[in-house]
């Protein structure tokens, strides 16, 4: 249909693929015709294991345009773009209007919701979330038992709330600022998902696609990534000039 993938994939052998499906969590295509992007995802950043499992087995049937096909549930859903757009510090104001027209159409439990993210450890992009609407939409946070906000650290809506004010296109951003972002966003992915363990952030820092091109192994030999990533890290980030490649 016009859609290729975009210049950040390359060939890749079928190990290679089963890695990139278990360590990424999308996949950027961009047509032929206008060079629209396209991302597509098929779970979040931080999902606990079988998560995206289980939002499949509730999703509803739906149709858009005379297609029929399955979707989430407005609690899935919500939790969903929380936790994408909480990963990602909120960099982008259109995920926060996403949340904002779930909130003002009032189709979500939002007690619900927060015992169900309690099941996966996401409480914390909900209720930042939440938070961010009434900060920058007045809508009210939702009344829920317990004020779950009093424990919330003030990073994870100061820093969003700074971010969403800086007009400044990110590409035309010097080094250094980019540097002060990427320690920003660091701190903000510890705090907005506290139950990812020390094993998780090492197993998603040790992986790289960049080192299938770099050195093209075949299948069989698929184990030596692991021992070379040492080595490639060293390379991306010393010999080939820092994090803007790492």
């Amino acid at each position: 249909m016009g859609w290729r993938f975009d210049s950040g994939y390359f060939p890749l052998t079928p190990r290679q693929w089963e890695g990139f499906l278990r360590h990424e969590w999308h996949i950027g295509f961009v047509h032929s015709s206008g060079g629209c992007g396209l991302e597509l995802h098929w779970r979040n950043h931080g999902d606990a294991p079988g998560q995206a499992a289980a939002q499949w087995a509730r999703n509803v049937p739906s149709e858009w345009q005379g297609c029929s096909y399955l979707a989430m549930t407005f609690t899935d859903l919500a939790l969903y773009l929380c936790c994408h757009g909480g990963t990602h510090a909120w960099c982008r104001a259109k995920w926060l209007g996403d949340m904002a027209r779930i909130r003002a159409e009032g189709r979500v439990d939002w007690q619900a919701a927060l015992d169900q993210a309690g099941k996966t450890g996401q409480e914390r992009p909900l209720l930042a979330a939440l938070r961010l609407l009434k900060d920058v939409y007045g809508l009210p946070v939702p009344e829920l038992p317990g004020d779950p906000w009093k424990n919330l650290p003030p990073f994870l809506i100061g820093s969003p709330l700074h971010a969403l004010k800086v007009a400044e296109d990110p590409a035309a951003r010097g080094s250094l600022a980019l540097l002060r972002d990427g320690i920003r966003l660091n701190r903000y992915d510890g705090l907005v998902l506290p139950h990812r363990t020390w094993r998780d952030v090492l197993a998603d820092s040790a992986y790289r696609r960049e080192d299938f091109r770099v050195v093209r192994l075949p299948d069989r030999l698929y184990w030596a990534y692991a021992p070379l990533r040492p080595f490639l890290w060293f390379w991306r980030r010393v010999l080939r000039g820092g994090a803007a490649n790492g």
